[in-house]
């Protein structure tokens, strides 16, 4: 009985002081779930994609090489809440091209190409950057000057002819 009485008086003194309210308020905070953190777990340079498998991947490709592919599998992503990464294409340092790509689940296989011109021939670099721009992984790959096989002229035969 002596509990209850002493519960009644605080119970009673925190109403009466205005203490209460401190007491009683409580703030609701809504904890946003973190977003998921995309990772590149795979990127392969290649001639081709096929049924969403890189083919012949390499880090080197002749100048006569039309387009090289960057593959990537991605993780990290949901369909409930797609995000966007960037393929940048970079030769000697200097942008060349930007390629959005859509993430919608995890995990995810995308690819972009860079039509190559014979004479950018030397190191290039793709990096691959999150929507804020961080950059998540980069590969890099080099173009070289293919030998081309010259035949030699056939010789050039003279010939005169008179006319009379």
């Amino acid at each position: 009985m002596k509990l209850k009485n002493v519960l009644l008086i605080a119970m009673i003194f925190f109403l009466t002081t205005g203490l209460a309210p401190v007491f009683a308020e409580t703030e609701v905070v809504e904890v946003k779930a973190a977003e998921p953190t995309l990772e590149i777990v795979e990127i392969k340079l290649c001639t081709a994609v096929e049924d969403r498998v890189a083919v012949d991947a390499t880090t080197e490709f002749p100048n006569t090489t039309d387009k090289v592919y960057c593959w990537v599998k991605v993780t990290g992503a949901s369909a409930d809440d797609p995000q966007k990464i960037y393929q940048e294409w970079y030769y000697k340092g200097e942008k060349k091209a930007s390629v959005e790509l859509n993430i919608a689940g995890s995990p995810w296989r995308t690819w972009a190409s860079k039509t190559l011109w014979h004479t950018w021939v030397g190191e290039w670099t793709v990096k691959i950057v999150d929507a804020d721009g961080n950059v998540l992984k980069e590969v890099t790959f080099t173009v070289t000057s293919a030998e081309v096989e010259t035949k030699p002229a056939a010789p050039i035969e003279e010939k005169t002819q008179i006319i009379r």
